[in-house]
């Protein structure tokens, strides 16, 4: 396939609707803070005025697992920051607050009815890589490397301040131990304890190791989305592989992913943030890849994360447009380009029961 290295990034919006004071009517004061005991009243926990900081923030500084996980549950934006531009991951690492840092790194659906009771046992199993099944979850995780003032990461804050058990659990959900801040410091430069230098040493050269790239300028999270390799997948991203990289043609993994149809690991990838508009040769995004080799459900993964189906690539077609010279109906229905009626008329016009597929318009990956 030819590619070209024009990206374009997408942020997602993590900004929270129901920080300001009049949202907090959908929260129920007396259930939200019955378990917990550690705020007198809702206002005292989302005043806006004293310090800007949303109610997750603030829960997250206070270590307040309970009304962490009920704010998620409620639909808190996992990504939101406070005034100062630290987010509840952030806050939760530099206090050294690890049963609320280890759900906040494994959040639970919003919407979900998991009892409290359970929440002991879903946070002592948070320090494991995702499984096949969170592959289905829709509830995005955190950006573990998220920067906040003077681009400090979660990591930079909790070697700083000596906390190990928290440093252990963000080595293990895949942060980045070669990160540097503003200042060129890693988290190795701001660490005074030995036990957490070997543990960032060690897993520094993990992460060498796995980004390491081959003649094509792919890494091995390439090759696994291509091949489909959920697990390994999974535990590359666990141990900090960067998704964010495009190889020698401009190929990023989610790339990858996209055109072969594998729909899990283009969940797995879309949960942790992967760009679904990343550009690559001939400014095609992940989803004209998908719509021109039909692979419906990757479609509507990519749609459900918010890709445009009317992007134009450097020729001016979208992935409608590949949709649609491809004959792949169910494509076309997924992404509104027709209806289910509009396929049958299409169908019938053109003079066969069933449209058979073109061959791929999708170009072919050089090495």
């Amino acid at each position: 396939m030819e590619r070209d290295s024009d990206v374009e990034t997408v942020q997602a919006d993590d900004e929270w609707l129901q920080t300001r004071r009049s949202s907090h009517s959908s929260f129920d004061e007396e259930e939200l803070f019955s378990s917990s005991g550690s705020l007198s009243s809702l206002d005292e926990f989302s005043d806006a005025e004293s310090d800007c900081s949303t109610p997750l923030v603030r829960s997250a500084a206070r270590g307040d697992t309970v009304a962490c996980r009920r704010l998620l549950q409620r639909g808190a934006a996992i990504g939101c920051v406070d005034s100062h531009g630290w987010t509840a991951v952030h806050e939760a690492a530099r206090r050294g607050h690890h049963d609320t840092l280890a759900l906040l790194l494994s959040p639970p659906d919003s919407g979900s009815t998991q009892p409290d009771s359970n929440t002991a046992d879903a946070d002592n199993n948070t320090e494991l890589p995702d499984n096949n099944t969170d592959s289905e979850r829709q509830t995005a995780l955190p950006d573990i490397n998220a920067v906040g003032p003077g681009r400090q990461t979660a990591l930079h804050v909790a070697a700083q301040q000596g906390h190990a058990s928290c440093v252990r659990l963000l080595l293990s959900h895949g942060a980045r131990a070669a990160a540097a801040d503003a200042r060129r410091l890693t988290a190795l430069d701001m660490c005074a304890d030995a036990g957490i230098a070997r543990l960032l040493t060690d897993q520094a050269k993990v992460q060498r190791l796995i980004g390491a790239r081959d003649k094509a300028g792919q890494t091995k999270l390439h090759r696994a989305c291509c091949a489909g390799d959920i697990a390994t997948v999974h535990g590359l991203l666990a141990q900090g592989a960067d998704f964010s990289i495009a190889d020698n043609a401009g190929w990023t993994p989610l790339h990858e992913a996209a055109l072969e149809g594998h729909a899990l690991v283009v969940g797995a990838l879309l949960r942790r943030g992967a760009d679904f508009a990343a550009r690559g040769f001939g400014g095609d995004t992940p989803l004209h890849d998908a719509c021109a080799n039909g692979h419906v459900d990757v479609v509507r993964r990519l749609l459900a994360a918010g890709a445009d189906a009317q992007l134009p690539n450097a020729k001016g077609a979208t992935p409608t447009d590949m949709a649609r010279e491809a004959g792949h109906d169910d494509v076309l229905c997924a992404i509104g380009g027709v209806t289910n009626d509009d396929a049958e008329v299409f169908k019938a016009d053109a003079g066969i029961a069933k449209v058979e597929a073109k061959p791929s318009t999708s170009k072919q990956k050089s090495s």
